[in-house]
């Protein structure tokens, strides 16, 4: 959704894609020892890489302009502009 109506920067959505693979590689860590094993490297990577998105995407949505709100920034050229009125 971010991607097609562009809310949001588009590097929020290619790190929500890595967030969610790196959880779904992590879910099916059934290793006994190693990276895919539960106590190894990829599943306790899922929640920092989870926090660090998330901390991201609040310093964009703080920075962003109160007078150039981000849904506005990007629009299909089938949707009319709306502007408010003065």
């Amino acid at each position: 959704m971010i991607l097609q109506t562009g809310v949001m920067s588009r590097w929020v959505a290619y790190g929500g894609f890595a967030v969610a693979a790196i959880h779904l590689s992590s879910s099916v860590s059934l290793a006994r020892e190693g990276a895919f094993s539960p106590a190894g490297v990829l599943p306790n990577l899922a929640p920092l890489s989870h926090f660090a998105w998330l901390i991201g995407v609040a310093v964009a949505l703080l920075c962003a302009s109160p007078n150039n709100p981000m849904e506005l920034t990007r629009r299909s050229l089938d949707q009319p502009v709306i502007s408010a009125p003065s």
